[in-house]
């Protein structure tokens, strides 16, 4: 890579064509170009239609009648850091016509044209990363509840128990030994406690993920489910490239949740995992042959379960479905080998 020239770029009138025909018409990501004084002279066609006007409507109307007022206000304080540095990279969000937002990430510099300075933006769309990254805090929130619930049910009710317990103990004016069954038993609450601390502190975090790999963990698992409830596990691997690291995890996550709820209310007698690829797609699929149950009935608004296996295949760009009645449950997630898109300044350095 080279790096960008601080110098304006240059271009004759004979040049315009050129630059018009393959660049500022036919790419695909957005294209402005203004004056010193933020008046648009040229917007391209993408541009121009996704923010729901004509080229006609656009030209020579001011930045700031499209941008919105947060974007505004920094206008002329980004077209000055462009003068100053030759170049400049920031987020912008515009008000379409229809009065929806576009946000989008820009990168402008200086050009010349005919011996006169102007301001070349390229923008490309990021609403959707947005939409995910909103999404990804919304999770993480849920999250953090659902952490919460699970530690005051299956660990502080039990402490406090044992707290009461040891406090009546201790005002007690019986004799010691005849409290030693209560003591054994209360020894018992605590280990149970601290099984469940382990147990909640390997849901957050699989370190054994890590350490022996997606196909080997839900092998284990597997095998577990199965010498628990008496059911019969299968799995279909066809997967031969390397799964990254974060769809590794979600495939987890989304697996051991499924198993939960399995372990919890199917009864099922048969669990079927299927792991396939494709040139541009990871699937995983949990089938049981269990009771099943009404799909309508779900409470998307609740922390963990379904929501939470939702949510983190759609966080990455997947499509998550569920498909349920009597003969059992079908949970699927067809996760996106690539998720995000080559920042636009890379545009400018090759």
């Amino acid at each position: 890579m080279r790096n960008i020239s601080s110098r304006p770029l240059k271009s004759s009138a004979k040049q315009l064509p050129v630059i018009n025909k393959l660049l500022l018409y036919d790419i695909r990501d957005y294209i402005f170009i203004l004056d010193m004084n933020g008046k648009i002279v040229f917007a391209n066609e993408q541009a121009c239609a996704d923010r729901g006007y004509s080229q006609k409507e656009l030209v020579g109307m001011s930045i700031l009648e499209l941008d919105t007022p947060e974007t505004a206000a920094l206008a002329f304080q980004k077209i000055q850091e462009t003068k100053e540095k030759g170049i400049a990279l920031h987020n912008i969000s515009h008000r379409c016509k229809n009065g929806t937002i576009k946000i989008s990430e820009l990168l402008t510099r200086i050009v010349e044209i005919e011996g006169k300075e102007y301001i070349f933006g390229l923008a490309k769309d990021i609403s959707d990363v947005q939409a995910r990254v909103a999404a990804y805090v919304n999770a993480q929130e849920k999250e953090r509840e659902w952490i919460s619930i699970e530690i005051h049910d299956r660990i502080i009710q039990n402490l406090t128990g044992i707290s009461h317990k040891i406090d009546a103990l201790i005002s007690t004016k019986e004799p010691f030994n005849n409290k030693r069954i209560e003591l054994i038993q209360l020894s018992k609450q605590m280990q149970a406690s601290i099984i469940e601390a382990r147990n909640i502190m390997r849901d957050l975090y699989p370190n054994t993920l890590a350490r022996y790999g997606l196909i080997k963990l839900i092998q284990e698992e597997l095998i577990h489910l199965r010498d628990k409830v008496n059911c019969n596990t299968i799995l279909n691997n066809s997967i031969v490239n390397p799964i990254p690291p974060y769809l590794e995890t979600t495939i987890y996550r989304v697996f051991h949740e499924a198993l939960l709820n399995i372990i919890k209310h199917s009864r099922a007698s048969q669990v079927i995992v299927n792991l396939k690829e494709t040139d541009i797609n990871f699937l995983l699929e949990i089938c049981d042959n269990g009771v099943g149950f009404e799909v309508k009935h779900i409470d998307w608004s609740r922390p963990g379960g379904m929501e939470s296996m939702r949510q983190r295949i759609e966080i990455i760009g997947g499509v998550f479905s569920i498909r349920s009645g009597a003969r059992g449950t079908r949970i699927r997630g067809l996760l996106p080998k690539t998720t995000w898109e080559v920042p636009i300044k890379t545009l400018f350095n090759t």
